[in-house]
This record gives structure tokens, sequence and C-alpha cells, in this order.
């Protein structure tokens, strides 16, 4: 039992007194000696002071829990830390405020000071009633589903942070999952067709000035978006030194400070926006460290739909789908779809890190594309030629009747030997079926009428063997594709040699083969 004692002390008149408290004397892991205090419970202060002597017993044997300092710290200290490791990584600013603010919104929902406070069902339902409409104001409607998961992401984020720098030993948010957005869409971007693009261009380019910036300077802003697919802070980041006109082939870079995914980006451009790029750089006299649109503001979309409206546009079509801004980095990936762009080099030119965003997300097909796709289909099989090649078929394997099989070569193992050296070929009919009956052919076992001579070679009959064969009436056919390959010997061949030629032949002067296979 671990020894606890009363300080004594004087009171204003000078007597001695015990204080209400009891202490102890603990040595740190550091070996100096000093006095804690406990609480007014003897037996409570015995517990603590063994439960503190017991933890400096663990720092000097090196087991020692690292979160238990930080577990004590309020979250607003460790968002602040956060907020700073996010700055030294090099994220923008306002990327940095986006996710603090949305974090700060978690915890002062829930009421979270410390880090034991963070309990995934009170997120959710602070999400839930987030996600509901205002009653007393009707313009707000409350949170959407893709909304919602930029929330659960970012205090995510915050609490996997505090894992990996061993702030805590396990996130307590880690179950919450994010769904899917596209059930609640609010606005939902659409893609612009080749012809309002034409008008677009059209109409910026007559158009006044809006914005600090002319009606010339914004139709080159949509041609650059449409061909590179730049968001707009790439695009107002861009100086001349960026645009390479005169390589092979030109490209535009985007240096990984403006990079959404702070990396270097070089994008080919075409023949047409490098023309145009060319023309503007004559004519302004452009120096290399001087942006290409150095008014540009952040209300590019005002931009859009002020040129839109001129145009005759919508800026929101029938489905509710919108045309800002970034609908033409949604026309960039489009197009590239359209024109047949393996999906792979579509990613690339987007600089996305999932193929499934850019398929699902940016490359929008239209009606009619859809229309011509099924319209390339195969006609649907003619029942009255089903019917026919079902009469056709033999009855017993469901086959149709296909023309004769022979042997081919690469299934046979034949000895090549010339016809003149030929010297052991048997002059007996019989002995020949055996053999052939042994290799494997399915012969009639009806004898000719007279032995031929096959000694004569060159007399009336050159070929006595074609008789041979033709004269006999096979009660089956003599060839079947099921059997295994055939074996032959040399004579054998020969004899397999002088049947196709038969056949051959008779199949030139008859209307019907002299043989079917099985």
């Amino acid at each position: 039992m671990a020894d606890v004692f009363k300080k004594t002390y004087r009171d204003r008149q000078g007597r001695k007194r015990k204080t209400s408290k009891w202490y102890g004397w603990v040595r740190d892991a550091d070996g100096f000696r000093k006095q804690v205090p406990l609480c007014r419970d003897k037996a409570a202060a015995q517990v603590m002071l063994g439960d503190l002597l017991r933890k400096v017993e663990h720092e000097q044997a090196g087991m020692v829990d690292r979160h238990e300092e930080h577990l004590k710290t309020p979250l607003r200290q460790h968002l602040a830390d956060y907020k700073l490791y996010l700055t030294n990584q090099g994220t923008t600013v306002e990327y940095v405020q986006l996710v603090a603010t949305r974090v700060e919104n978690i915890l002062d929902g829930i009421g979270a000071r410390y880090v034991r406070d963070l309990q995934p069902g009170l997120v959710q339902t602070y999400l839930a009633e987030r996600r509901k409409p205002d009653l007393e104001d009707e313009d707000e409607e409350g949170l959407s589903i893709g909304t919602c998961n930029h929330y659960v992401r970012a205090i995510k984020a915050f609490c996997t942070w505090m894992v990996k720098d061993g702030r805590i030993p396990v996130s307590p948010v880690q179950i919450l999952g994010t769904k899917n957005p596209q059930a609640d869409l609010r606005h939902d971007r659409r893609h612009l067709t080749d012809e309002e693009l034409a008008k677009l261009l059209a109409a910026a380019e007559k158009g006044p000035k809006k914005l600090c910036l002319t009606g010339p300077e914004r139709a080159l802003l949509y041609r650059l978006t449409v061909y590179t697919g730049l968001r707009a802070n790439e695009v107002r980041s861009l100086r001349w030194q960026d645009v390479d006109l005169t390589g092979d082939p030109p490209t535009v870079t985007v240096r990984a400070a403006y990079s959404k995914r702070r990396r270097l980006d070089v994008i080919p451009m075409p023949a047409e926006l490098v023309r145009a790029l060319r023309a503007w750089c004559r004519e302004h006299e452009a120096v290399a460290e001087e942006a290409i649109f150095p008014n540009l503001t952040e209300k590019t979309a005002d931009l859009l739909k002020f040129d839109l409206a001129a145009a005759g546009v919508a800026y929101e079509d029938a489905y509710g789908r919108y045309a800002d801004f970034h609908s033409l980095r949604h026309t960039f990936v489009s197009r590239l779809n359209k024109a047949g762009v393996n999906p792979k080099v579509v990613q690339d030119l987007a600089r996305h890190s999932d193929i499934r965003l850019t398929m699902n997300r940016y490359a929008h097909t239209l009606l009619e594309d859809q229309a011509q796709a099924i319209n390339r289909l195969d006609g649907l099989p003619d029942p009255k030629e089903t019917e026919i090649k079902a009469a056709l078929r033999t009855g017993t394997d469901d086959a149709g009747v296909s023309s004769p099989q022979l042997p081919h070569p690469g299934d046979v193992s034949v000895r090549w030997e010339s016809l003149q050296d030929k010297k052991e070929v048997r002059d007996e009919p019989e002995e020949v079926y055996r053999e052939m009956a042994d290799s494997g052919l399915k012969v009639s076992p009806i004898r000719p009428q007279s032995t031929p001579d096959f000694s004569k070679r060159r007399g009336g009959d050159s070929n006595p063997r074609i008789s041979l064969l033709t004269d006999q009436r096979f009660s089956k056919p003599s060839l079947s594709a099921t059997q295994p390959p055939l074996r032959l010997s040399s004579s054998c061949c020969e004899i397999v040699a002088y049947e196709i030629i038969a056949v051959s032949v008779l199949r030139i002067g008859r209307s019907t083969p002299a043989f079917y296979p099985l």
C-alpha cells in the first residue's frame, strides 16, 4: 500500500493544522523526487499514488502511453496543427480554409471538445440535420449529398492525420462512409454542342467589355479552355512563358503550384488554338512574364452566362443541367470521347487519377449519338431462314449437313517415299483392306468382281485403284469427324491419296458426292 500523508501548516492564529488533501512522494523517471497532491479520501489517495508509481515504472521500462497527453489536448489545438501541416504540404490557402471550416462546423455541431467526444453516430445525425431544408427560409434547401460527402472526407482526413502523427491510436470516425451524389444533384453540369460552341465564340468575339475582359479576350479564353480542359484557377495562373508555340507539338504548361494535383502538367495544343494564340501575341506584343489573362477575375461563371445569353444558348437546359465555366472542361472531355479517342488517353489529357471519374462524370453523350450507336446493331435473324436451317439438320446431333471431310495432312503420320521406289506394295486386295481396317478406315467388305493387275501402271487403266474404290457401294460414310487421327502406313496412305483424286473426279462429273462423312 502506498504511503500517503497530510501536510501541516499554521493558520492565521499561528496554530498548527493539517491539510484536507492527502499527499504522496513520487520519484519520476528522471530520478527527481517530488511531492504530488492527491485527494481528500485516504483510500482513493492511496490508489492514485499507486497509479502514479506504476506510471513511473512504465516510463522507466519504456512502456509509455504516448497517446495519453494528446487525448487530453483540445481538438481545436489539433486542428490548428493540422492546418499548419496542410499549409506546409503546399496546399493552397483557400483549400486549407475550406477543409478547416468543414471540420470546425462538425466539431461545433456535435459539441466535441476532445477526441473522446468524436462519435460517428453524432456526425451522421449532424449531417442529416444539415440536409433538411430550412422551413423559415424557402431559399435554403439544405446540404446536398455531394456536400455532405465533402464534410465526411474532411473529418476523416483530419482524424487520419492524427493517427499518422501518433496522436491517437485509431480514427474514431473511420466507419463513416459516403453516399451516391447522383441521387441528389443540385448543380449538374452539361457540355456544349459544336453548334452551341460556334454561337458562343461568335457572340463573345463581337460582345462588349465585361468584368474587365474584352469580347475577343473572352473568345480566346473559351477557345483555350475547350481545347485544353484547363480549370479556371489554372488558366488564371498562365504566363506567356508557359506557352510553347514553336514546339513539336506545341504545348501549354501548368506549373505544379497551380495544378490541382500539384504536379507539372504539360498539355498539347491543336493547330487552331496555336494560330489564335500567335495572332493575339503579335497583336498585343505580349511579354513572357506577363499573364495571358491578367484581368481574369474569379467570376468566370458570370462571364460565360453573359455570353451564353448573347448567343441565345440556354444556361440551364430542360433537364436542369447548367453550363457554367467548368462545363467547358466537360465539353473538352466529351469531344475527345466523341472523336473515338482511347479512354486511357482521355483520362491522361483530363489529368484524372481515376478513369471512372473521366467516363462517368465528364464524358457526356447526346441522344442523337446514342441513336446512331443503336442503328449500328445488326438486324435480328429471319424466322424463315431459321426454319430452313432447322429442316436441314440430320436429327442425330443437331448438326447440319456439311461437305465431305477428309483426313488433314497433319493428322496422318506417313513415311513419304517415291512411287517409283515403292516395291513392297501388296497385290492382294484382302491385305489392303485389312491394313486399311487396322488403320481406322471404315470400308465395305464387298469384294470387286475381278482383281485388277497392279503391275500394269501404264495400261488402259493407269490407276486401277480408282475403279477398285469407286466401284464399291459404301453402306456408311467412309470417314467420321469424331474418329481419332489416322495413323496410316505408307501403302494405305497411297490408297487414301488415290481415293481423294477419285472423289474429286466424281464430284466434277456427277451432281452428288461419292460419299459423306458421319
